[in-house]
């Protein structure tokens, strides 16, 4: 086996190994480790059991059954395979079954190795040398955040290798400007929206770089048609538009998510106004909350549709009021996206230990002080609540996921000034876009999707092809030049035979 060869055998078997590790480290029950450190493992799990026990796509366990607006409906479909190949004799949404979490984390288990193998092939196709190609791979293999995620029941674990394989088929689109190509790369784009509704306006920055592509005309002999963008745009909406169909007929709004009104009203325009008023994260969701009723009247919980409709145009006026305030919480949490090595609550659980008091929305809260200039007391507070007193465990994880994360942002930086990485630049696409729509939101789980390619541009940083030193021709005197011309032109006019 070559070199390379080897070197992809050992990440696949690295990545089964970390992921083990996640699995059976620390000696806490398998449902504190693989349900409860996530919250949304919980929601996932009882969207899967109503698909698998009455078809229906809700979170309610009793009547009246509402329809779900926050999940989109492709992982709750992958978590319902084991309930419909062995359904237990009972299942409890709250509480599933040994077997049911098994037979889960066997299927992300074979997602992670998908996920390694399609790194791989995605750098081959990128024309990488094998050798980067199989190092990128047992960079994602050794990763502990994605280790760490892999032993939850949560979408990234389909999301990631979803994203993959739509890089490859647009990659291929670029090459040879095949329809085919195209429309399962926009039907590919179509599944990540309904994996998570991060990526729904993904298929349009798609759309505006395949337009770039055909007008350009420095642009490869396979020149794409300007008409491309909109046959990517059509088969990616061919997939989400019975979704939107489904909830336009259910709740008279045809959306694909109410997630992005979760987001600006629970994080983004509340750490804008709890560090304008110097106030907590709850209280200020209290503030808009309190403005909204004063403006539509009491607001109705039960009817998810309306209430976040209402409370995400509230939320609006305060974030971007003020864009001073505004612009830096954005790309503050922007940045923590980046330098958040693991997601250290759900990591705390996982090992068994409590969260210390105040953890809750700690991430919103240190940028509010960030904002204010206040980044000794912003630290101190996360170190108190996350880090101080933490069990060994913890410690240990943290220390090779910081090491990890900073050898990762190093060399995917330097591999950007890198003559060979030129034709890589387009994946900065998805880089950029699934780290600027985390907002105030950020943490290591939402950086997820984009770190196999990191990985990657890490990789060709990191390994570097071995050329020989350049050595420096003789200095040859008018003499020696003369005289071998001579020589030369002698050889050249003698008979023939007169030579070996």
């Amino acid at each position: 086996m070559k070199p390379a060869g080897r070197l992809l055998t050992a990440a696949l078997v690295l990545t089964i190994l970390t992921r083990l590790i996640f699995v059976l480290l620390p000696r806490v029950p398998l449902e504190t480790k693989v349900v409860a450190s996530v919250g949304d493992s919980r929601e996932y799990i009882a969207l899967a059991s109503n698909l698998a026990d009455s078809r229906t796509f809700t979170r309610d366990t009793v009547p009246p059954f509402r329809p779900e607006l926050f999940r989109t409906p492709a992982y709750p479909l992958l978590l319902a395979a084991p309930l419909l190949l062995a359904p237990p004799s009972s299942f409890i949404p709250s509480s599933p079954p040994s077997s049911f979490i098994l037979l889960s984390l066997v299927l992300q288990l074979l997602l992670s190795l998908l996920t390694v193998w399609l790194t791989h092939r995605l750098a081959l196709e990128l024309g990488l040398a094998p050798a980067t190609a199989a190092f990128a791979a047992l960079l994602v293999g050794l990763s502990p955040n994605l280790a760490f995620l892999s032993s939850k029941l949560i979408s990234e674990a389909l999301f990631i290798p979803l994203l993959l394989v739509c890089m490859i088929l647009l990659n291929r689109c670029r090459r040879t400007a095949s329809v085919a190509g195209l429309v399962a790369a926009g039907v590919c784009s179509g599944l990540l929206i309904l994996t998570r509704p991060i990526a729904t306006f993904f298929p349009l920055l798609i759309a505006v770089y395949l337009i770039y592509r055909a007008l350009n005309p420095r642009a490869a002999a396979h020149r794409l048609s300007p008409i491309a963008s909109l046959v990517f745009l059509a088969a990616a909406s061919v997939v989400v538009a019975p979704w939107v169909i489904r909830n336009g007929r259910k709740t008279g709004r045809y959306i694909i998510s109410t997630a992005s009104e979760h987001n600006i009203y629970l994080y983004d325009a509340a750490t804008v106004v709890a560090s304008q008023k110097g106030i907590t994260i709850p209280q200020a969701r209290d503030v808009m909350m309190a403005e909204a009723e004063k403006e539509y009247g009491r607001i109705d919980t039960t009817d998810e549709a309306t209430m976040w409709q209402k409370l995400s145009a509230v939320a609006r006026r305060h974030f971007f009021r003020n864009p001073a305030r505004a612009a830096p919480v954005w790309l503050f949490g922007v940045a923590a996206d980046f330098l958040n090595p693991i997601s250290v609550g759900p990591l705390l659980i996982h090992s068994g230990a409590a969260p210390a008091p105040g953890s809750a929305n700690l991430l919103q809260s240190s940028l509010a002080l960030l904002v204010k200039g206040r980044v000794t007391q912003a630290l101190r507070t996360a170190w108190k609540a996350r880090i101080g007193g933490a069990p060994t465990f913890i410690l240990v994880v943290l220390a090779c996921a910081f090491v990890f994360n900073l050898v990762l942002i190093w060399f995917g930086f330097a591999s950007l000034f890198l003559r060979r990485t030129r034709g890589l630049f387009w994946l900065l696409l998805p880089i950029i876009y699934f780290t600027f729509v985390t907002g105030t939101v950020g943490d290591a789980r939402f950086r997820a999707p984009i770190e196999p390619l990191l990985c990657l541009l890490a990789a060709v940083a990191l390994v570097r092809p071995l050329r020989p030193a350049p050595t420096k021709p003789p200095d040859l005197s008018p003499e020696l030049v003369s005289e071998l011309t001579r020589g030369s032109c002698s050889v050249g006019l003698g008979t023939p035979g007169t030579h070996a």
